[in-house]
């Protein structure tokens, strides 16, 4: 469980960007390939929905995780939080999960997550600055034609095509 301020579980301090949100759907969709595919999903669709049901199929359940990602997503802190909880139980089982560096990158905060295997690393310094600057954290990750959330819908819609 992240350490943040309580009240953030209750009234959001803000939403994660959609093309952010793309990004860690990457992320999943890289960890999925490691192992059963549709238990994977299915654990982090239960983690951003709060738990609930069970997709028929493995092209729903990646439906099903993409809005509840979505929907997630309008409270930044618990979609991390989401998100660091189930690579840490997935890590557990031996599969390959982002580090922290990475994820920090991603979200543009250096010294938000610090896994404790790698708190204690003599390189590893969580004050180091960041090297994206304001600007590219305000635009985020684009795709091809210089778009954010087109990038994330055409993302899931090739998934969806490839996986049936």
């Amino acid at each position: 469980m992240l350490q943040f301020e309580n009240s953030w579980r209750f009234t959001s301090p803000g939403p994660i960007p959609p093309a952010i949100v793309g990004v860690f759907y990457g992320f999943i969709e890289k960890i999925a390939q490691q192992g059963d595919n549709k238990r994977i999903v299915e654990w982090f669709k239960a983690a951003f929905s709060g738990g609930g049901s069970y997709s028929s199929s493995l092209s729903w359940a990646w439906s099903d995780l993409s809005d509840a990602m979505g929907r997630a997503a309008e409270n930044a802190p618990l979609f991390i939080e989401a998100f660091w909880d189930t690579c840490h139980g997935l890590e557990a089982e031996g599969l390959t999960v982002p580090r922290t560096e990475l994820i920090n990158k991603v979200l543009a905060v250096p010294s938000l997550l610090r896994h404790p295997r790698h708190a204690g690393d003599p390189g590893h310094d969580p004050r180091s600055p960041d090297p994206i600057s304001r600007s590219e954290r305000a635009r985020g990750p684009r795709d091809q034609s210089g778009s954010h959330a087109a990038g994330n819908r055409r993302a899931q819609q090739d998934h969806r095509r490839r996986n049936g």
